[in-house]
């Protein structure tokens, strides 16, 4: 395995080559290398019988010819479902081992491990598929670079314990997407970091990773879809006149050249806005820091919710400065959805509130977060109001929307 090895921007195939093929096959695999993506995606469940899985959904009603929980069934049975490729013929359900041999050598790995809470499969008292994960990347001597995506910070932590080498991502819903980092000291969109934040190009149909000059990972995944929009052979009318049609970086400089701009009079409140979020993000990530891994211990409640109340007052008071006739209702939205946030929290850390038990320690922070989501869909609107731009061959863009 080696460092992950992407300096501004990479093309991953969201579960392969999921636009053409079907989803989390070696098929899918193996037609995304062929387009040259970089990076592939898939996801991680595991067998009642101890054995990893690429399988998105807990139920394989969906992409297989079968019904059930992946987690109630054993390899065998996983072993005889069928799934159906969209040009005739099927395709098994590929083991974890599998899938990385395939990928070994010829495209970086992002394993996405599902033991989420609120799914059917959750498992809180082991982090199963984590320990089976990196198992499998060292007993097959994995060629390439891999990245350990999850949306629960208990994987995450574990994964830390197991392999502190691995780059992992902590993904979150809500919010402006996922919050992915390498280590507690980077963070995605923070104020030492608005420089990295605004080149991490969002590319459709692919994810935008940056890596900072110390080394430490950030990723922004879109949360518009994940599928590479890469067709064989396909040229865009305002593509760049000489711009190689082969390779992954070709093709993501002729996507970055192809982005759609907001109009001038827009920019001063995309980036009044981000200040907001300068504030939002770290605020969210610290507060889910509370629960703990498996065996380390989250972060203290009283000293999260300070830290979250102070930086949700601080974009509070920001919020003004990106409020236009335009943004009225994602605007309103969100000040509303800030104000139950900051009343909640404050009123929780005057209480000393103490969790009991984990399911409480999960109730509380999404309560915190749930007001948050409007600033989600104010950051759509924002892309809804980009218009394609038309910019000479070298000319750099103004701005950073």
């Amino acid at each position: 395995m080696s460092e992950w090895p992407f300096s501004q921007a990479a093309v991953v195939a969201h579960r392969g080559d999921s636009a053409h093929v079907a989803e989390n096959t070696v098929e899918a695999f193996e037609s995304a290398i062929e387009l040259g993506v970089e990076v592939v995606e898939f996801d991680v469940r595991m067998t009642s019988d101890g054995v990893a899985v690429v399988m998105h959904d807990a139920d394989v009603a969906r992409t297989t010819d079968g019904n059930g929980l992946v987690r109630s069934m054993t390899l065998e049975q996983v072993g005889r479902l069928q799934i159906e490729l969209g040009g005739g013929g099927a395709a098994g359900v590929p083991t974890l081992e599998e899938t990385l041999r395939v990928l070994s050598g010829r495209a970086a790995a992002d394993i996405e491990i599902k033991n989420v809470p609120g799914e059917p499969d959750f498992d809180p008292d082991r982090e199963e598929a984590v320990e089976a994960t990196v198992a499998a990347i060292a007993s097959t001597r994995f060629d390439g670079a891999v990245l350990v995506s999850s949306f629960n910070p208990l994987s995450i932590a574990r994964c830390r314990e197991l392999a502190p080498h691995l780059p992992t991502g902590s993904e979150r819903r809500g919010g402006c997407g996922p919050y992915v980092r390498a280590c507690p000291r980077t963070c995605l969109g923070a104020a030492g970091h608005r420089g990295a934040y605004r080149r991490a190009r969002r590319v459709r149909g692919a994810r935008a990773c940056v890596r900072h000059a110390r080394g430490d990972l950030d990723q922004r995944r879109s949360r518009r879809g994940g599928r590479a929009d890469a067709r064989r052979g396909r040229r865009g009318g305002d593509e760049r006149p000489g711009a190689d049609p082969r390779g992954a970086t070709a093709r993501v400089r002729r996507m970055m050249f192809r982005r759609k701009a907001l109009p001038d009079e827009l920019v001063p409140s995309f980036r009044a806005f981000h200040d907001v979020l300068d504030e939002i993000e770290p605020a969210k990530a610290g507060l889910t820091e509370v629960v703990p891994g498996t065996r380390l211990p989250g972060r203290p409640l009283d000293d999260a919710l300070a830290e979250f109340v102070a930086r949700l007052t601080r974009a509070r008071d920001l919020m003004p400065a990106w409020r236009r006739p335009e943004l009225e209702a994602e605007w309103s939205a969100c000040a509303a959805g800030l104000a139950i946030a900051l009343d909640r929290a404050t009123q929780l850390l005057d209480d000393a509130y103490e969790a009991c038990g984990f399911a409480s320690l999960l109730g509380f922070v999404e309560g915190l977060l749930d007001p948050l989501e409007p600033f989600a869909q104010a950051e759509d609107r924002f892309a809804s109001l980009r218009r394609r731009t038309e910019r000479p061959r070298g000319q750099r863009a103004r701005h950073g929307a």
